[in-house]
């Protein structure tokens, strides 16, 4: 584990899955993007209404509105959302700039949390819509 084991400082689940997941899919967001996130989470559940999705959230900042949204997506599609408030101390010290803050270097958080924990999980960024058979 290259991020040590103090990356998770919280997780919070929500799940209303009636069977195991099929699918682990993973996103990494400030607050800024959890809305972008949330369109992009939405996208795949509708245009893949016959599977069992699990989706990760990495975040070090979501505020109690967002996860509420959070909360409704998963009632709203039968589906698993966990939502992980990492520990962003080392990544703040990594280079970034005006268009990239800290957060993009939560997908390597996210590889590292989940080496070992399960087969796949599939990586989103935050601005990826899925639109099957248009």
């Amino acid at each position: 584990m290259f991020f040590g084991r103090e990356l998770i400082k919280n997780k919070i689940e929500f799940s209303s899955l009636k069977s195991e997941e099929e699918l682990n899919i993973a996103y990494g967001a400030d607050n800024k993007f959890i809305l972008g996130a949330g369109v992009s989470i939405e996208s795949v559940i509708i245009n893949n209404e016959n599977k069992k999705l699990k989706f990760h959230l990495f975040t070090d900042d979501i505020s109690s509105e967002n996860i509420e949204k959070i909360s409704q997506i998963c009632k709203k599609y039968e589906t698993a959302i966990d939502i992980y408030n990492v520990n962003a101390e080392l990544i703040r010290t990594l280079p970034n700039n005006k268009a990239w803050n800290h957060a993009i270097y939560f997908r390597l958080m996210i590889a590292d949390y989940f080496c070992g924990k399960v087969k796949k999980i599939l990586y989103l960024d935050s601005d990826v819509f899925c639109n099957y058979g248009c």
